[in-house]
């Protein structure tokens, strides 16, 4: 799994915010469910098109 952090944190993986790095499942599990990252795999669109839904847009957002 494919994650990019959103703060900095330490432990079984060491990551500073903005950083982008390949963990296992479970572990990039255990840090999004925590806040801590997040995925930045795109496995909805193979989800979603097994479902027969179309993909989700992204969004972006604009500065003012």
């Amino acid at each position: 799994m494919r994650i990019k952090a959103l703060l900095s944190f330490t432990g079984a993986v060491t990551m500073y915010p903005g950083e982008e790095r390949t963990v296992s499942n479970e572990t990039g599990q255990d840090l999004t469910e925590a806040g801590l990252a997040i995925s930045i795999d795109e496995p909805e669109a193979a989800d979603l098109k097994a479902e027969g839904k179309p993909p989700k847009e992204k969004e972006t957002v604009k500065e003012a």
